[in-house]
């Protein structure tokens, strides 16, 4: 696979990971390219711990970006194992930390993803005082992500497999 070109914004307000756009109309030529929602996401969590710990959420959201590129170019969530900032909280339930920052808030991003792709939801933010109900509330959006996700798979399966009359 070709090594693609990375540009990272040093701003915050630009903090991304970006690929050039050859680059990415090669790639979405090649395989399915991965997607980050917010759609479940709890905004205002996130406005509130912004506002104290904005270096460390942008630190998250980097990380994010970075994680996003990295299944884009062909990995999978197992091998995204090995990035340091990425862990496994169980039932389709990851949390990307921070890193780069001294003396940071342990802080952790929590997201929804599947193992067939190609969609991560975000769903909320935390550090290690909130962390076991942090977990606890995202298993429960996971499970209601993941049941709407059937339903949907479902409903487009039996469509298909409907017969029309002529």
């Amino acid at each position: 696979m070709k090594n693609y070109g990375i540009i990272f914004a040093k701003t915050a307000k630009e903090s991304r990971w970006k690929l050039k756009e050859e680059d990415w109309l090669e790639l979405m030529d090649e395989k399915i390219v991965w997607v980050v929602k917010h759609d479940y996401a709890d905004k205002n969590r996130f406005k509130k711990y912004g506002k104290k710990h904005h270096n460390e959420v942008v630190s998250c959201a980097t990380n994010l970006q970075h994680l996003e590129w990295f299944l884009n170019t062909g990995k999978t969530l197992q091998q995204a194992m090995t990035l340091g900032y990425f862990g496994k909280e169980g039932k389709d339930v990851y949390r990307i930390g921070q890193t780069g920052i001294r003396s940071a808030k342990e802080t952790r991003l929590y997201i929804y993803a599947r193992i067939t792709g190609p969609e991560i939801q975000v769903l909320t933010i935390g550090d290690k005082d909130t962390q076991k109900e942090d977990v606890k509330n995202c298993k429960a959006k996971a499970k209601i992500i993941s049941n709407k996700n059937n339903n949907a798979t479902a409903t487009q399966t039996t469509t298909t497999n409907t017969p029309t009359a002529n």
